[in-house]
């Protein structure tokens, strides 16, 4: 019989999974931070932003790679958590997710066939252009193959809810069936392999480009060094360039943003078993 979550269990438990990372990441010598709205939960909050239901972190690339080499040697898992990544052939997007199959989640914001179990996501930092005309072009080229992505995975509902015209829905969703899974994944590792276009360590910038990347949201390396901040009365690690990097994303993010902008993903989640 499954159970349903509170909104505050399932941060608690997104928050297992970021600590299971986060030991594992220390004991190997792999860098991270938290990302996103995480960062900003930490910075603002000391912990999650009251009304978020999810936990973004990434990391340089080179540590990336060595993560998901690790993770291959021990049958995709870091701890009891499983990793869905491209390279094991258990996802159809071009980051990954750790994730806890003993809780499962109803949203309409997957892009799997089956339910999504409940997760944080991990997003590579990679290298990006100096010069600002190569920079646009290699972010925009990203930035549309990740709409070809998305319109082949995005959710039924979700598409229904969000298009005003219902052609351009139905022609979205017989995409979505026609051209299908395969196509979807080879659109992502099309995009893995173009984030990686300019190596990390030659570079002087580095950014979230295989799905994120905002142009004013270039960082060098030295932003992305670690340093520890508390979260959820844990130390975990966040960029020591988080300032600029939320700044860029979010202008003045430690003002909390209206009632009526308070969003979430709104998913519903159910353990159904340990």
């Amino acid at each position: 019989m499954k159970k349903e979550l509170t909104h505050r269990q399932i941060q608690l438990e997104e928050l297992k999974i970021l600590m299971e990372v986060d030991r594992f990441c220390r004991e190997n010598g792999l860098k991270y931070s938290l990302c996103s709205g995480t960062l900003i939960g930490a910075v603002r909050h000391k912990g999650f932003i009251p009304w978020d239901d999810d936990i973004d972190i990434c990391m340089p690339r080179p540590d990336y790679e060595k993560m998901l080499e690790i993770v291959e040697k021990d049958k995709g898992h870091i701890g009891k958590f499983c990793v869905k990544n491209l390279r094991f052939n258990n996802t159809i997007l071009p980051f990954s997710k750790v994730v806890n199959k003993n809780i499962l989640t109803e949203n309409e914001f997957s892009g799997e066939e089956e339910k999504d179990p409940l997760w944080i996501d991990v997003f590579p930092m990679d290298g990006m252009p100096e010069d600002e005309k190569q920079a646009k072009k290699f972010c925009n080229r990203l930035r549309n193959m990740k709409k070809t992505l998305l319109s082949l995975t995005i959710y039924d509902k979700a598409l229904r809810v969000r298009s005003s015209n219902m052609f351009k829905y139905v022609i979205k969703l017989l995409c979505k069936k026609i051209i299908g899974k395969r196509n979807a994944k080879r659109i992502a590792k099309k995009m893995n392999e173009y984030a990686q276009r300019y190596d990390y360590e030659r570079s002087i910038f580095v950014a979230d480009s295989v799905f994120e990347y905002i142009p004013s949201a270039k960082l060098t390396k030295k932003d992305l060094e670690p340093i520890e901040m508390p979260f959820e009365g844990k130390k975990v690690y966040v960029m020591q360039g988080y300032d600029k990097y939320l700044t860029s994303q979010y202008g003045n993010y430690m003002t909390p943003p209206a009632k009526k902008d308070q969003t979430t993903h709104s998913f519903r989640a159910y353990r159904i078993g340990e």
